[in-house]
C-alpha cells in the first residue's frame, strides 16, 4: 500500500507523457522485489534482505524522480499556487529521499545482520518478530505520512488547477 500510494502521488504530481522508460522500469523492478520478499516471509534473513533491496531500488527511484521534478520546474512557476505546489513536491521528495528510504535500507540490513549473526536469539527465540513489528510500525508511519502528503498535495493541485 505504501509503495503504490507513493506511486499515485508521483503520478498526479510530475509524471507526464511521454513516459520515461527507465523510470517505469524502476517501478516494475521495485514491484518485482516486493513480490520476491513476500515469497520469503517464512525465511526471515531473505525477507529482510529483499526488503533492503526494495528500499535500495526505491532510493534510486527517488533520486531519478528529483531529475523529473526538476524538469517540470518551469511548469510550476506561473502562479503563486503553482509555486506552492512545486515546493510541496520538492520538500516531500527530499524528506522521503533523505530520511524514510535510507532508514528502510539501514534497518533491513541491520535486521539481516542480527539474524545471521545471532540466530539462536533472533530465530530460536523468535526475536525476529520484534524486528518485524518495529518495521510494521515504521511502515504504518510512512503510510500515515503518505496519506497526509496526498491530502495536502491534492488541495494544492486543486488550487493550482483553478487558476
Amino acid at each position: 500500500m505504501v509503495f503504490w500510494s507513493q506511486a499515485i502521488i508521483h503520478a498526479i504530481s510530475f509524471i507526464d507523457w511521454p513516459l520515461d522508460l527507465f523510470h517505469n522500469f524502476l517501478y516494475f523492478l521495485a514491484s518485482l522485489i516486493e513480490v520476491m520478499a513476500f515469497s520469503q516471509m517464512t525465511n526471515p534473513p531473505m525477507w529482510f534482505l529483499f526488503l533492503a533491496g526494495f528500499f535500495i531500488v526505491a532510493q534510486v527511484l527517488y533520486i531519478y524522480d528529483m531529475k523529473l521534478i526538476g524538469n517540470h520546474r518551469a511548469k510550476y512557476s506561473k502562479t503563486e499556487d503553482d509555486k506552492k505546489l512545486y515546493q510541496h513536491i520538492v520538500s516531500r521528495q527530499v524528506f522521503e529521499m533523505k530520511f524514510i528510504v535510507p532508514f528502510g535500507i539501514v534497518y533491513n540490513l541491520l535486521a539481516v545482520f542480527l539474524i545471521l549473526n545471532f540466530p539462536a536469539q533472533f530465530i530460536g527465540l523468535q526475536w525476529h518478530f520484534v524486528i518485524a513489528v518495529v518495521e510494521v510500525l515504521f511502515i504504518g508511519g510512512v503510510l500515515f505520512n503518505s496519506i497526509t502528503s496526498f491530502k495536502k498535495r491534492s488541495m494544492l493541485i486543486g488550487e493550482s488547477a483553478t487558476k
